[in-house]
């Protein structure tokens, strides 16, 4: 049998102990972080649980303005989480479109979607929900637009400069 490390329990002990007694301060500093951190979380969760008691998307629209959610672009283009938007009270157009659509779709809105519009280099995200007949809801971040048309020459008309040169819808 090879032996691979060798070690004193009593010199182990004394580390432990000289550590704790030199860094107890900071100690309590790392968990009194960790403890206002998980509570955030936990306010996140809240925020998310509210927001799913929305029943409709102009519900929706309401309790983001009452929660005082805002619009926070970021450097990495990707949707966060849902609980991540909650716990931030904001998000970009993607985080916005994926709250609203898990929110949506868990309200049994059979015909929601996420439409991804292109522009040159630029993007947007928004959540189409279809209430058939022609007659749209659009939650674009924190605002439901209702639209009756043809859904098609909404989103090339939609508010990007110059129109959109081509889009991607999207149900999971």
């Amino acid at each position: 049998m090879k032996v691979i490390a060798r070690y004193n329990m009593n010199f182990f002990m004394y580390v432990y102990l000289t550590i704790i007694r030199h860094t107890w301060s900071k100690c309590i500093s790392v968990i009194n972080k960790l403890f206002m951190k998980n509570s955030k979380i936990n306010e996140g969760y809240q925020v998310l649980n509210r927001l799913k008691e929305c029943k409709t998307p102009k519900d929706l629209e309401y309790l983001y303005r009452e929660l005082d959610f805002k619009y926070k672009s970021d450097i990495l283009d990707y949707a966060s989480k849902p609980e991540v938007t909650c716990y931030n009270r904001g998000g970009d157009c993607d985080d916005f479109a994926e709250l609203s659509y898990n929110i949506l779709k868990e309200h049994h809105y059979n015909n929601v979607y996420k439409v991804y519009m292109f522009k040159k280099m630029s993007g947007h995200v928004v959540t189409i929900i279809d209430n058939s007949y022609f007659n749209y809801h659009m939650m674009n971040n924190m605002y439901c637009i209702t639209y009756k048309g043809i859904l098609h020459d909404f989103i090339m008309n939609f508010g990007m400069v110059g129109g959109v040169d081509s889009y991607i819808i999207v149900k999971n």
